[in-house]
């Protein structure tokens, strides 16, 4: 019996062998790529934080243009208290108004 099943149970063993020596090697590999961008983003984070006033002056100016949004209750578009058509029939002009202003500004 065992001489007929040779090659399922040889294919077996190997499989039983073969997929996690071979997953160790593929996670190996992939743990080296992500400790070197690791390595690369703390080589770029100790730059940043000793640099010069000329790109401390940039950061500054390009902080300037970022935008931050803060979600309060008038301008809230969903909430999951109530149900969704109930919120768009009350909110309607605030919704419409979002839409033109995103229309008009071509966003």
């Amino acid at each position: 019996f065992v001489a007929s099943i040779y090659w399922l149970l040889l294919g077996y063993g190997i499989g039983f062998l073969g997929i996690p020596l071979i997953r160790y090697f593929w996670i190996q590999w992939k743990n080296s790529k992500i400790e070197a961008r690791n390595q690369k983003r703390q080589q770029e984070a100790i730059a940043l934080s000793q640099a010069d006033a000329s790109l401390h002056k940039k950061i500054a100016y390009a902080q300037q243009f970022a935008a931050q949004n803060v979600i309060n209750e008038e301008n809230l578009i969903y909430t999951s208290e109530r149900d969704l058509l109930d919120q768009e029939l009350e909110r309607k002009e605030q919704i419409d108004a979002e839409w033109q202003r995103r229309l008009e500004s071509g966003s």
